[in-house]
């Protein structure tokens, strides 16, 4: 399953805001800045609830601390989406 969360994670990252160099949408940047948070917010909410998850069964699957420790990481890269938004 993380490959896929690792998939979203770089569509939602790539949003942009032009074609091509130079050559802006007509479209309204905040719009885009704003779809971009709320898709960066559920994804980390999601992932906070499988990080939760998988803490309550470490104790049954050892082979789930490295997964944590990817999950925890993932989650401070979003936690800099939602703070400091960057559209391409």
């Amino acid at each position: 399953m993380l490959p896929q969360i690792v998939e979203v994670v770089k569509n939602i990252y790539h949003i942009s805001e032009v074609h091509s160099l130079g050559v802006a949408v007509d479209v309204d940047v905040n719009v885009h800045t704003e779809k971009f948070i709320g898709v960066s917010n559920e994804l980390r909410v999601g992932l906070a609830e499988l990080l939760k998850n998988f803490k309550n069964n470490v104790n049954r699957q050892p082979e789930l601390k490295n997964l944590i420790a990817l999950i925890e990481k993932y989650i401070l890269c979003i936690d800099d989406w939602i703070k400091f938004p960057k559209l391409i």
